[in-house]
């Protein structure tokens, strides 16, 4: 025989066999896919438009309310950003 070749029938088991080797693998990955869902979620919670509480109807820097955007309030100066200038038709932003 080989060496480090043990026969099957041998009563020589190693704790890592094939199948607990498959076993770890796949509980590491459903463990990181589990991680990254939670970190994705803190993300989106962190990230999403309106999480600060803020109930809505807080003024912007103008005094006046947010605007409201495609998904939700907006503050004021990125609402004035969005805006379209003068010099930028409907053609250009492809509305038309």
């Amino acid at each position: 025989m080989p060496p480090g070749y043990s026969d099957p029938d041998s009563g020589g088991s190693s704790f890592l066999t094939t199948g607990r080797k498959i076993g770890l693998v796949v509980t590491i990955l459903v463990l990181l896919g589990v991680f990254m869902g939670v970190l994705s979620y803190l993300y989106w919670r962190a990230t999403r438009p309106g999480a600060d509480g803020g109930g809505g109807g807080s003024a912007g820097p103008g005094g006046e309310g947010p605007s409201a955007g495609p998904v939700g309030p907006l503050d004021q100066m990125v609402a004035d950003a969005l805006r379209p200038g003068p010099q930028v038709t409907l053609d250009d932003l492809g509305l038309n």
